[in-house]
């Protein structure tokens, strides 16, 4: 039977390459970096799934729209629409060309007077008290996971753009 036991006191020779082993350190922080900053933008929202970076919000001429900034592919989203006060008893929204190729509605509150197709989307009028502000909400589905893309909606006159990315 042969010995391989290592007597006491004898050093056990092993060859290291010490700057590789750094190197190799100094990797391994770097990608738990890069790991800790993608759960931090995880958690933002950066994956669609809410948080800050998800939703954008933008208005013009006193009307706005929140809309989903990163919308993951077949999620249902919500996109408000608050429209400003005026002496009119109804307004009207124009669901632009690419908003209507990127979502699919599948239910608005409330539900508009009247409908109208065209060229260029689809022309929406509501109801409401003169002098009120007034708020519309769409539940919308993504069609299918694009990259950026800009999209138009017309409040009232008030051309608003925002650009939505779709995740899958």
């Amino acid at each position: 039977m042969g010995e391989n036991r290592q007597a006491a006191g004898e050093a056990i020779e092993i060859e290291s390459d010490r700057r590789f082993q750094e190197r190799l350190w100094t990797l391994q922080r770097v990608c738990w970096l890069v790991m800790f900053g993608l759960v931090c933008a995880a958690l933002l929202g950066a994956t669609g799934a809410g948080g800050s970076l998800a939703a954008g919000k933008t208005s013009g001429m006193g009307a706005s729209v929140e809309y989903p900034r990163i919308a993951r592919w077949q999620r249902a989203e919500r996109v408000e629409i608050s429209l400003a006060p005026s002496a009119m008893s109804e307004s009207q929204l124009l669901l632009g060309r690419g908003f209507l190729d990127s979502f699919s509605v599948s239910s608005m509150t409330p539900q508009p007077k009247a409908t109208q197709a065209r060229s260029d989307g689809v022309l929406l009028t509501f109801g409401k008290s003169p002098g009120a502000p007034g708020t519309v909400s769409i539940m919308v589905r993504p069609e299918k996971p694009s990259l950026p893309k800009e999209m138009h909606l017309t409040i009232d006159g008030a051309r608003l753009s925002f650009t939505s990315i779709v995740l899958p």
